[in-house]
């Protein structure tokens, strides 16, 4: 990202280029409008010439297609495609820059049009195709010639230079496509910020395409009382789009729809959404731009002496006041040819313009991690030395808000139930808390032979307001009915007195196909093989149709995947937006996988299917079962209540899964933490799966692989190994002893507070118990014989274990084995620790069943006798393993993405300072399972 101030047409040039990011249209209309499929928005009735033909050239191999021409009187758009490039003739390293040439048009006066705006990429079968956007060519013209100098990324004679192809136009045909582009008249929007007036501002709709396969949303955003009078450039993420029933929508921007912008402040932006048949009407919902302030700048000064030289260092550690924040210049690094700028700020902070004052630069560079660290380099012909002024302006700043914009067709068409798929209720049963629910879903279409939930249903009252509706578990369910098949769902609802009827609603559904559909993928003639191919390399397939019934899906890509022994592909679909999921088998007689989702950038369904041993060629794959997304609903009217009967709301978590994605996604500054967390990854033997990090540095030291403890004094660590036994490593010098031999599998051991003791758990004839070993002795010693799953969570104290058995948490004393109840929960753990005793002794943390919630809560109850609070809960995301931080002031638990196949654990962190009035959190930068915090 440009970040320079030094030269002022860089600046313009950003601006302008900040607010061409997305794409909508300014237009002074005079006639009504048309959008042409490829070309954009045109005047109705205008005289438009187009392509006579396709023109083609190909030299060595490489063939390079004018596809399209269409000219209208204010513009020119030209569509050509460049394929069969060798993989030898391009650049693969990014410090060998390839050719970048864009396409020319030279007419026959000898005037060079050159393009305003446009881009391109790799289409579905693997041709580059670019789209550009010309000024307009005058009505004498009807012949022209295309110039491109050199293809794209590739390298200095490795590839035809100096293309030449000709150009006629003739006067467009009756028949082609032009679309009516509807109007839409300003509206007066409700205030989106507080203290807003209500004026037309946030997302402005302006105009709507209905084209065959949905509908084009054109419009721009605006905003006059942005912070320190700030100006909007940008979206700063993506905006979700969702249905009337809450479910997100796949779209994309259209990007024929050409995108200029001449008012400060605002930006275009366009939303193509494919479907005609929704859930109306569709929210537009936006929650952050980026916006740069003008009027906030600063100086500094530094010394960079009279004779730097390449790679020398000044730590600055100035902090430069910027507003209502600041800046800490925490480095500068002379390079030889300038200076690098290594700064931190709030992660609200995506850059900030660096200029040295009464200098002229050749140019320069910047960043940020996303996380608040920001570099800036300035280069120079003679760099300048001595006392140096430093001017910061301009920063640009992620602006949060809450700015929607609801839209529906006139002729909205409501979507269908797909294979004809219905929420049935069968029976009700009162309890004095609530009613057990029993149901099906149900279906008469021979397309499929089953359908089952697949999600999690959910009740509402007439209010809208959310009802605790939870599953039932498996052993309740058999003492309920023995009619059980996969269409069945059984649901607890708690209350029983309601505000009207009852509407309970699915959004997920798996069908299991009659005729199940073949796919097969052969890339051979890519030169394709398993032995050669490296992990991560797409392959361009072309569209290869899978013959869904009553859904499209098109193959376009196929990536090499890997996970353990299992290789084959990550393939991608552009597919109905319905289709959440396909599930694919694969017969090579040895172990197979098949996960998929929807990527929520480009709005494919990923499908990872992979074999060990590796597929041959043709990979063929037989599509199975299916899951399906929509909107199922029931309503249902109780009973009256009875006399006295209060309605029933779940506990209200501090922290829910929205304000957790939004962390993860715009992560805040982290604190400055103290100590080394032992952490857990998911590996391999021999690769390690525990790792220490240094909260302070971020350095992270990779350790064994297995299970694992450190010593208080963070000096050693125990941990049971491949073999099931317990070793101690000493963490300076890497010598090892082993403490068990394995006979008995020995694992989760834990150190005591004091250092002198091991506890762990042993696999013995009655299945898992807690033994301890006192590290000056040889042989550990039981501490319970038990058929139950224990868990050992860890030391309440020196003499005191904290365990857990099925859904009790108890105190277990090691002199004498007694055990005392400390909490009983309705949440079994099933041997996954998921409690904790702060080390001050006055705080556990611990998991528990929320009622009407998919997973559990982590509860937070001051001891002995405080009243449990819930921390976190995130819907369908888990959440395990809490960990206090030594002075038990910060609490850290692993959070589990569930949406992605791979399901990612981020350690997160939460301050205990402001508990229970506030829970400031921060994901932590980087991947896996908090196991242990060490001063």
């Amino acid at each position: 990202m440009q970040t320079l101030r030094a030269k002022p047409a860089l600046m313009i040039l950003f601006v302008i280029l900040a607010l061409a990011l997305l794409s909508g249209v300014a237009y002074a209309v005079t006639r009504p409008l048309g959008y042409i499929p490829g070309v954009g928005i045109v005047e109705q009735g205008a005289s438009l010439r187009v392509l006579a033909e396709p023109v083609t050239l190909t030299r060595e191999g490489i063939t390079l297609t004018v596809t399209s021409a269409t000219l209208a009187p204010d513009k020119t758009v030209i569509t050509y495609t460049i394929e069969n490039v060798p993989w030898e003739a391009l650049s693969h390293q990014e410090d060998v820059p390839g050719c970048y040439a864009e396409g020319q048009i030279r007419l026959p006066n000898g005037s060079l049009l050159t393009p305003q705006s446009g881009g391109g990429g790799m289409s579905a079968e693997g041709k580059w195709e670019t789209r550009m956007v010309y000024s307009a060519i005058p009505l004498q013209f009807n012949e022209a010639k295309f110039l491109l100098d050199c293809i794209r990324d590739t390298l200095p004679g490795k590839a035809p230079e100096n293309w030449q192809l000709p150009l006629r136009f003739v006067p467009a045909p009756p028949d082609l496509t032009i679309v009516p582009v509807v109007e839409i008249p300003t509206s007066t929007p409700v205030p989106q910020v507080s203290g807003e007036s209500a004026s037309t501002e946030g997302l402005i709709l302006e105009k709507v395409i209905e084209t065959k396969s949905g509908y084009i949303l054109v419009g721009k955003f605006r905003a006059s009382s942005l912070p320190v009078n700030a100006q909007a450039l940008g979206f700063s993420q993506w905006p979700r789009v969702a249905d009337a029933n809450g479910v997100e929508l796949p779209y994309r921007t259209a990007n024929d729809v050409d995108a200029i912008s001449t008012t400060m402040g605002e930006f275009p932006w366009t939303l193509e959404i494919i479907g005609k048949e929704q859930a109306w009407p569709l929210t537009i919902h936006l929650e952050a731009v980026d916006a740069q302030a003008f009027d906030l700048s600063a100086q500094f000064t530094f010394d960079a002496g009279p004779n730097p030289q390449p790679g020398q260092e000044w730590l600055v550690n100035q902090d430069v006041p910027l507003g209502d924040f600041t800046v800490r210049v925490e480095k500068v690094v002379f390079t030889g040819t300038g200076y690098a700028f290594e700064m931190s700020a709030p992660p609200d902070v995506r850059s900030v313009n660096l200029e040295i004052l009464d200098t002229n630069p050749l140019g320069g560079s910047g960043g940020n991690n996303g996380r608040g660290r920001l570099t800036v380099n300035v280069d120079y012909d003679q760099p300048p030395t001595g006392s140096l002024n430093i001017l910061l302006d301009a920063p640009i700043l992620t602006v949060r808000g809450d700015w929607r914009l609801q839209w529906q067709p006139e002729n909205a068409s409501q979507a269908e139930s797909l294979y004809g798929i219905r929420l049935a209720l069968d029976q009700f049963i009162p309890l004095e808390d609530g009613y057990i629910l029993i149901g099906h879903i149900e279906t008469d279409d021979g397309r499929i032979t089953s359908a089952a939930p697949a999600g999690w249903i959910t009740a509402t009252d007439e209010s809208g307001r959310s009802l605790a509706l939870e599953m039932v578990t498996f052993d309740e369910t058999l003492q309920l009915t023995q009619e059980l098949d996969e269409s069945t769902w059984i649901y607890k609802l708690y209350g029983q007195a309601f505000q009207g009827s009852i509407t309970l609603r699915l959004d997920a559904v798996n069908v299991r196909l009659a005729q199940p559909v073949p796919l097969s993928l052969d890339l051979r003639p890519a030169g394709f093989s398993f032995e050669t191919a490296r992990v991560g390399t797409p392959f361009k397939t072309g569209l290869i149709p899978l013959d869904l019934p009553g859904l499209s899906a098109q193959l376009y890509k196929a990536t090499v995947f890997q996970q353990g022994d299992l290789r084959g592909f990550e393939l991608a679909f552009q597919a109905d937006p319905r289709l959440d999921g396909i599930v694919f088998e694969m017969d090579y007689g040895g172990s197979a996988m098949s996960n998929s989702y929807r990527d929520s950038q480009s709005g494919d369904l990923l499908v990872q299917a992979a074999t060990d041993p590796a597929p041959p060629m043709p990979f063929r794959l037989t599509a199975t079962e299916l899951r399906l997304k929509g909107d199922w609903t029931l309503s249902w009217t109780p009973p009256a209540p009875p006399a006295g009967a209060t309605p029933f709301y779940a506990p209200q978590a501090c922290l829910n899964l929205a304000s957790v994605k939004q962390a993860l996604a715009n992560p805040p500054a982290p604190p400055t933490l103290e100590g080394h967390l032992l952490f857990m990854r998911g590996a391999l033997y021999p690769q390690p799966s525990l790792f220490l990090r240094d909260l302070a540095s971020g350095a992270e030291t990779p350790l064994v692989f297995g299970q694992g403890s450190l010593s208080p004094d963070g000096a050693q660590l125990v941990y049971a190994d491949w073999q099931n036994r317990l070793i101690l490593r000493n963490l300076a010098t890497g010598a090892e002893t082993a403490l068990t031999d394995g006979a008995q599998p020995d694992f989760l051991p834990l150190w005591s507070p004091d250092g002198t003791r091991l506890a762990f758990l042993r696999t013995t004839a009655k299945g898992p118990n807690v033994f301890v070993l006192n590290l000056a002795q040889a042989a550990p010693r039981p501490l319970t014989d038990q058929t139950n799953n224990l868990t050992l969570s860890g030391w309440a104290d020196n003499q005191t274990l904290l365990i857990q058995d099925a859904a009790s948490i108890e105190l277990l004393n090691v002199a004498d084995g007694a055990r005392r109840i400390l909490l009983q929960t309705r949440y079994n753990s099933y041997g996954s620790p998921s409690a904790a005793i702060s080390p001050d002794g006055k705080t556990l943390a611990y998991l528990e069943n929320v009622p009407g919630a998919m997973t559990p809560g982590l509860y937070l109850k001051s001891l002995p006798e405080g009243e449990p609070r819930l921390l976190a809960q995130l819907e369908h995301w888990a959440i395990f393993n809490p960990v206090f931080s030594p002075d038990s002031r910060w609490l850290v638990f692993s959070v589990m993405n569930t949406d992605l196949p791979n399901t990612p654990v981020t350690p997160a962190l939460v301050s205990l300072a402001e508990w229970p009035g506030g829970c400031p959190f921060y994901p932590l930068p980087f991947t896996g399972q908090a196991r242990a915090w060490r001063p």
